[in-house]
């Protein structure tokens, strides 16, 4: 769905759900424009201006990811054949990273532990097709521990083996009822990130994390900024496949925002 219009014709839509007397009328008054000129926006014999797109989103109070959406959609319409191909890369990108699923608390279970994550994360993102062997070596772990690892994550669904290797599922995100899983999981990493800093060059890796202050009122902002920051990332990843450069090494992207006063802390 890349045409405006139809965007926003949902969001009315949506709100004459919730109230069987909210009109056209009163949906133009909300956006800030006139009734006549909706309708003429409607209709497409008129188009949105980008200032006009980011004021009806700021109106609406929509998430971040919404209104990029809307004013990438806006911005498509005015676009050149170039200019199109890119709107279209970010438009996917976003779409593609709202649809992620959730992990069940087991599989989260299983993957708390590194060993099981590394190896799911090869089989996703590395090489779709690598076998047992392939893997310890990569890892630098014994092929018996990698063994068991592919059993254990093949019995919980979360690997299927086809013949040529082992692939894993359609990407999906922790779930906040696993969150003790996922600090478990964070803390192997960090670690693990240590020894690394120690044994090669630190110059090869990127590794930060520091408290940050913020007002209560600022979360719902700093949310919204860290979800844009990942689906960035992951958005690299994929713009580098359609580029024919398939990825020739791994690395771990954590991420991980939890209030650390004692007063929110859970007995």
């Amino acid at each position: 769905m890349n045409d405006y219009r139809l965007v926003l014709r949902q969001w009315l839509d949506e709100r004459k759900a919730r109230n069987a007397r909210f009109s056209l009328r009163a949906f133009s008054q909300k956006i800030g424009i006139s009734h006549s000129t909706l309708s003429q926006i409607f209709k497409g014999e008129r188009n949105l201006s980008v200032q006009t797109a980011e004021r009806i989103a700021n109106q609406l109070k929509i998430s971040a990811d919404d209104k990029e959406l809307f004013i990438l959609k806006v911005k498509l319409e005015s676009s050149t054949q170039e200019e199109a191909k890119e709107l279209l890369f970010k438009i996917t990108e976003i779409e593609r990273f709202r649809s992620i699923g959730q992990l069940t608390v087991d599989s989260t279970n299983v993957l708390s532990d590194w060993l099981s994550f590394a190896v799911y994360s090869i089989s996703k993102f590395y090489l779709k097709n690598s076998s047992a062997v392939d893997i310890a070596q990569m890892l630098e772990v014994p092929l018996a521990s990698v063994q068991q690892t592919l059993a254990k994550l093949i019995s919980t669904g979360l690997l299927r083996e086809d013949g040529n290797g082992y692939q894993a599922g359609e990407r999906k995100s922790f779930n906040l009822e696993s969150i003790s899983e996922v600090l478990l999981l964070h803390i192997e990493f960090l670690k693990r990130h240590s020894e690394a800093f120690k044994r090669d060059n630190p110059e090869r890796f990127i590794s930060w994390a520091d408290p940050v202050q913020i007002h209560h009122s600022q979360f719902k902002e700093v949310e919204e900024l860290t979800k844009e920051y990942a689906r960035k990332i992951f958005g690299l990843r994929v713009k580098a496949q359609q580029g024919g450069f398939p990825p020739d090494e791994l690395y771990m992207l954590s991420i991980a925002f939890s209030n650390l006063l004692p007063s929110r802390w859970k007995p």
